[in-house]
């Protein structure tokens, strides 16, 4: 059924865009990427689950020394950690930041750790929130273009409303994989921002913790 889809799909396209091969050939791997999406993430995941199989077979092995056993076993914990959480750290990493989610377990979820992660640090055995100026300029810009974005797909909205065609089907394919496209990149936008402010969050609660402590 995908494939039917896919395939009709590429015969509109192939009309609206008059056969031009440089239109044609990015929105094609497109469609395909997003149409076979699951099964995509689906091996992905396999990929992951494969690493940890081969993982635990190592660890069952007469020829490792303890060490050796020792630092696969907290590979293992790092794979599992990854294929749950989403997030590869080494285990001393990981367990500071268990530990304050379970402190703050009623304040934030462990989705609020991973959203900001990119902006939290591991050192000297305590985590750290690092946002620099570029980092605030960055959130303003992405507030920007989530406007811009969100108001470009409302215009491309209305446009195929208000505009008229002689086939429907072209101009619902144009308006509204256009449209499509410029929400997509207003959710983004917002979602890269978003990030932003919840590391402020967490950068506010680990000050409480410390000032609690001292």
């Amino acid at each position: 059924m995908g494939v039917l889809m896919l395939v009709s799909l590429i015969d509109l396209i192939k009309e609206v865009s008059g056969n031009n091969p440089l239109i044609i050939v990015p929105i094609v791997i497109l469609l395909f990427i997003l149409i076979n999406m699951k099964s995509i993430l689906l091996f992905l995941q396999d990929l992951k689950r494969s690493r940890i199989g081969k993982i635990k077979e190592a660890i069952d092995s007469d020829c490792l020394t303890e060490n050796t056993r020792r630092f696969i076993k907290e590979e293992l914990e790092n794979e599992y950690f990854n294929l749950i959480a989403g997030i590869y750290i080494e285990r001393k990493f990981r367990e500071a930041l268990l530990s304050f989610y379970k402190e703050y377990s009623g304040e934030i979820t462990f989705r609020t750790i991973q959203r900001a992660f990119r902006y939290i640090n591991f050192s000297n055995s305590k985590l750290h929130v690092k946002i620099t100026k570029c980092d605030k300029i960055e959130y303003y810009l992405h507030w920007l273009l989530f406007i811009f974005f969100f108001l470009f797909a409302m215009g491309i909205l209305v446009a195929s409303v208000v505009i008229e065609g002689k086939n429907i089907m072209i101009k619902f394919f144009i308006f509204g994989s256009l449209g499509l496209i410029f929400i997509f990149l207003s959710v983004w936008s917002l979602a890269q921002a978003n990030k932003i402010k919840t590391a402020e969050k967490i950068a506010q609660l680990l000050e409480n913790t410390t000032s609690e402590r001292n």
